[in-house]
């Protein structure tokens, strides 16, 4: 739990239908909304489940290649169609969360998401909003001073931290979080610097 940044017990994580972590803490914290938002998009029935024809595809989406998962049950036949549906289902819901993440400005994870998604999109008709997402970011000088400071505390907590260079990182995510008041950046920080004083 503590590679997750959770130190006290009891503590859950709750993970959205894309596999990412979207909330760590307290388990009395979680509400009803929360859950909904993270199981949208998620599929109904497990793939272990799915019926033998679509064995490839759920070999593909457990490596996590959802576009070629929604190839190999679209080839599988017509009478499996509700399959593919639940599959781009899946898609959309993955899109609706880089649209929320676009939202609140954590253009880290969109970028991120948009690269996971790339096979799953191409020539599909999320295609073109994703695209419009990631070139709204990459086109946009504040916008991407922001996805700069996100990789940079990224990179930070990716290393092991010695005790002794805590407050050393302390003190330069804080000078982030000066440049870029008012943004992600500064939940980011805290969370950053909770993890940081974990140690």
């Amino acid at each position: 739990m503590k590679s997750v940044g959770l130190t006290s017990y009891p503590s859950a994580l709750l993970v959205d239908s894309s596999g990412r972590i979207v909330f760590g803490g307290y388990p009395g914290e979680i509400d009803d909304e929360m859950v909904e938002k993270a199981i949208r998009g998620a599929l109904t029935e497990p793939i272990y489940q799915w019926p033998d024809a679509l064995e490839d595809a759920a070999d593909a989406l457990r490596a996590g290649k959802l576009g070629k998962a929604i190839s190999e049950a679209e080839a599988a036949g017509e009478e499996l169609a509700e399959y593919v549906d639940e599959l781009v289902g899946l898609l959309d819901g993955r899109v609706d969360i880089l649209e929320e993440a676009h939202g609140i400005g954590d253009y880290l994870a969109v970028i991120e998401m948009a690269e996971e998604l790339e096979e799953a999109i191409d020539g599909r008709e999320q295609e073109a909003k994703v695209q419009g997402l990631v070139s709204d970011i990459t086109k946009n000088r504040d916008k991407r001073m922001v996805l700069e400071a996100q990789k940079d505390i990224a990179k930070m907590l990716s290393k092991k931290v010695k005790r002794k260079d805590v407050s050393k990182l302390v003190k330069k995510l804080e000078k982030l979080r000066a440049k870029h008041p008012g943004t992600i950046i500064d939940l980011e920080v805290d969370e950053a610097i909770a993890k940081l004083r974990a140690i």
